[in-house]
């Protein structure tokens, strides 16, 4: 299993340990909308997150990376993954 995670530096696949996952349930803000001289408040939806945080030893640093509904229930805490990071 590969994923994909971006950052500064150049790019390199390192192996990793799912350290944890977690669920961000779905939310809605209400953002302001100015129409002239009215403002109207405007709702916004963010979807449901499935976030997995994998940590790579010896970089000694946690990469945490939103994944779909699938692949979030195919791996579990402890499981090793080879995930795409750039290193700075």
């Amino acid at each position: 299993m590969l994923l994909s995670l971006v950052a500064c530096g150049k790019k390199t696949d390192v192996k990793g340990v799912v350290v944890s996952k977690h669920v961000n349930p779905p939310h809605t803000i209400y953002k302001p909308f100015y129409n002239g001289k009215v403002m109207m408040m405007m709702p916004y939806t963010y979807p449901e997150e499935h976030i997995i945080v994998v940590e790579v030893d010896w970089l000694n640093e946690q990469f945490k990376r939103n994944v779909g509904y699938d692949l979030y229930n195919e791996v579990s805490v402890g499981d090793s993954v080879m995930i795409t990071v750039r290193i700075k």
